[in-house]
């Protein structure tokens, strides 16, 4: 009960910033229009695509389609866990306004706060998307696969993990600013080594170790036209992801001093 109090609360801070949550559904959907809108206009035997921002190389053939679910997953995933880096930056904001110490001294068990916190935080990444999946299909006429409750469900995994990796790092930096860029970066980094920048096999032993890959391969089985049980390695290794990440933050918050 006290756990779904406080998912509550943060739900209200969560849908509160409306800019944010326009930049999560509106920036995907515009940089995912502008990259179809370039490979549907290259050569055919082209190699390389320039973005302006970066070149995505693609060291294999593949069709259009394949093309786009590889692109449309890769940014999915990346804006889904910048999604989470609020975890990190609303934790440690509670803590700089000692708000996050008057829950800890009441008597509640810091495992239910940070649970109240992932309520809440799950929902909204879900509903965000949704957005997005609503909005890709309708204006770009991109199929994610057959079963939403599948993308769902791969959603609330990525949720999962990303927030639980967000609690460790505001567990560590005391300011929301610094949070939030550490997460940034890692966020960055993580799609970098994931290979959604770069399509090929130079990062493929890398990439296994990082949460993107796992969740960006789930969506792509979808999209291909995989069902639930083709996706189930990707979750189980998501769930465990997110699960070990989360004792880590228990273990960071059992400290007497993390809300000073």
């Amino acid at each position: 009960m006290e756990s779904l109090t406080i998912a509550k609360k943060n739900l209200k801070l969560l849908f509160g910033n409306v800019l944010f949550i326009i930049f999560l559904i509106v920036m995907p959907i515009l940089m995912l229009y502008f990259m179809k809108m370039t490979i549907n206009n290259i050569d055919p035997i082209d190699n390389s695509i320039g973005t302006g921002f970066v070149e995505m190389v693609f060291l294999e053939s593949g069709t259009g389609d394949s093309l786009i679910q590889m692109l449309y997953s890769g940014i999915l995933v990346q804006f889904l866990l910048l999604a989470s880096v609020i975890a990190g930056a609303m934790v440690v904001g509670e803590r700089e306004d000692n708000t996050l110490m008057r829950m800890f001294a009441a008597p509640i068990s810091k495992l239910k706060i940070l649970v109240g916190i992932l309520i809440a935080h799950l929902v909204f990444v879900l509903l965000v998307t949704f957005a997005i999946i609503a909005g890709t299909h309708l204006l770009l006429d991109i199929y994610w696969g057959s079963s939403l409750g599948s993308i769902m469900i791969v959603a609330l995994f990525a949720a999962y993990v990303g927030t639980s990796l967000a609690f460790i790092v505001s567990g560590i930096f005391k300011t929301s600013k610094t949070a939030g860029a550490v997460m940034s970066i890692v966020v960055v980094a993580m799609t970098f080594l994931s290979g959604g920048f770069v399509q090929g096999q130079q990062l493929d032993t890398i990439s296994k170790f990082t949460v993107n890959r796992w969740i960006a391969e789930a969506f792509v089985k979808l999209m291909s036209g995989g069902v639930f049980e083709d996706i189930l390695i990707n979750i189980s290794i998501l769930a465990v992801m997110g699960t070990v990440f989360l004792l880590i933050a228990l273990i960071i918050y059992r400290k007497e001093n993390i809300y000073e």
